[in-house]
């Protein structure tokens, strides 16, 4: 597997459509809130290779959404090519492997992207099955409902951390690009995307105990 990933880094570049861009402003990731008692506060630019092999800021979310889901994409290219189901073993046993391998590239594609926090933590739950259907025409992956995937993939999250941590981990509508926020039994926080400048001034404080 670690092959296989490696070639999807490898190979990122060929798949590369944003256009090399000067002088944009940062397109920032914001978390601000308290999480399992401990404050938290972080922004991250978020970034994209673009076709010449550079890395720059993030036109918009969708289209940072729009690379990493392609890039998502690839890795199931990878995983079915080279990983076919054995016929002489049983189908729950195939999908066993399929799945251990699916999430084991997953997480280090997401790693080698430098997806940040939160966003990383939703879209390890995204599923290989939820690109079923999908042709191998790169255009058909520009068509992708990227924030449906990352809706989804909050859902599973929430889903598997119900008793231990997490109550809400979501996406919502909000005025910057994309707004979202993580509650747990005690606490939370509120993530959001947005140019520098952009952001409400009183963006986290509802979850701010921490007097940041």
């Amino acid at each position: 597997m670690r092959t296989v990933v490696q070639g999807i880094i490898d190979s990122q570049r060929s798949r590369a459509f944003v256009q090399p861009a000067a002088g944009r402003a940062n397109l920032l990731l914001k978390v601000q809130g308290t999480l399992i008692g401990e404050h938290k506060y972080s922004i991250k630019v978020l970034r994209v290779m673009n076709s010449a092999g550079g890395t720059q800021t993030a036109e918009s979310f969708d289209e940072y959404m729009q690379v990493v889901v392609g890039e998502i994409v690839a890795l199931r290219d990878a995983v079915l090519m080279f990983f076919p189901p054995d016929p002489d073993a049983s189908e729950s046993n195939n999908n066993y492997v399929l799945q251990s391998l699916w999430h084991e590239g997953l997480g280090s594609v997401i790693e080698h992207l430098g997806v940040p926090w939160p966003l990383d933590r939703a879209l390890e739950c995204v599923e290989i099955r939820d690109f079923d259907g999908l042709d191998d025409d790169r255009d058909a992956v520009a068509e992708i409902d990227t924030r449906q995937i990352l809706h989804d993939a909050m859902d599973r999250l929430t889903e598997r951390c119900m008793g231990n941590t997490i109550d809400t981990y979501t996406l919502v509508d909000g005025p910057h690009e994309a707004d979202g926020t993580v509650e747990t039994h005690q606490d939370g926080l509120c993530w959001s995307v947005a140019v520098a400048g952009e952001f409400d001034p009183d963006f986290g404080e509802e979850w701010d105990t921490g007097g940041y």
